[in-house]
């Protein structure tokens, strides 16, 4: 059983963007875990934008097949399902969704200089709670403090531990701003990947689902266009092209002989109408004509 390119591109979007969001999926957890500067909405709305972006297009793309089936009944075809409004609307939507989260993504993959303040007002904010993450980040990074060891650094200075207590518990001497500067980096250009990857899906589903004479195709090397046009089973001319059968253009054709039959069997008709018109309204003639093409037989 062939698979058509409808199947092939349902099999694709599944694996491909379940893959995607596993990748999301890391990058977010690994950010709640460092308490990094990066808002858990905005990881969490990179980490759905695959879901919502397959079901908001399959939706629209389903809703439009109803319609063109209940056209199809009245016999008012719809054109082409690829540019019906509530495709396009969701095309609109998702690359609307896809900007808004990459531009504030961008924000946290800025230059490192720019980001010292968030990572600073967030360092200060869980040294006040007295809170462990710190010494998660520390032990992640092999590193004690924010810019230095001694600057609020894990172990919380109090009546046992010195302000230098994770140096020399440790012998770590260096500070956390740096690697952890670079992990936010890394993690928010992670989640803008997933979505550039999301938005190469979206283009890659409309070129399959766009019909041949798209200006899509138009714009595609032929070989790579007649690929995404034809089905599984290779298209209307597939099996012609495979088992040797010539198209309908190169198949020979009496045309020129055939329309100039035509006109010698219309000027044989004229001639018959002309003639059975004559005997109708003087038969006599007729009948003299005949006497005359007669041959007259020898008498013996």
């Amino acid at each position: 059983m062939a698979i058509t390119r409808q199947r092939l591109l349902q099999i694709f979007s599944v694996v491909y963007l379940i893959l995607v969001t596993a990748l999301s999926g890391y990058a977010t957890s690994r950010s709640l875990q460092l308490s990094l500067p990066i808002p858990r909405g905005l990881a969490y709305s990179t980490t759905t934008l695959p879901l919502f972006s397959a079901l908001l297009l399959e939706l629209g793309y389903v809703s439009t097949r109803r319609q063109q089936q209940q056209r199809q009944r009245k016999r008012q075809l719809l054109a082409d399902s690829t540019h019906s409004p509530l495709v396009i609307i969701a095309h609109i939507t998702v690359v609307i969704y896809s900007t808004a989260v990459i531009t504030l993504l961008g924000t946290h993959a800025t230059p490192s200089s720019e980001l010292d303040c968030g990572l600073r007002e967030r360092w200060v904010s869980l040294f006040r709670q007295k809170n462990e993450v710190i010494r998660t980040i520390q032990d992640r990074f092999q590193c004690c403090g924010f810019k230095n060891p001694k600057d609020m650094a894990w172990p919380f200075a109090d009546k046992n531990h010195r302000a230098d207590a994770c140096e020399l518990d440790f012998g770590r001497d260096q500070g956390c701003l740096d690697a952890w500067k670079g992990e936010e980096r890394r993690l928010a250009g992670i989640l803008m990947a997933v979505v550039g990857l999301v938005s190469l899906w979206q283009i890659c589903s409309v070129l399959m689902r766009s019909p041949k004479k798209s200006w899509l195709h138009q714009i595609l090397p032929e070989r790579i266009s007649r690929i995404i046009s034809n089905d599984g089973d290779g298209g209307a001319e597939g099996p012609r092209k495979r088992i040797g059968f010539t198209t309908e253009y190169d198949r020979y054709s009496d045309e020129t002989d055939g329309n100039n039959n035509a006109g010698d069997t219309d000027s044989s008709q004229r001639r018959l109408e002309g003639a059975t018109y004559q005997a109708m309204v003087n038969p006599n003639v007729e009948a003299h004509d005949e006497d005359q093409e007669r041959p007259v037989r020898p008498s013996v």
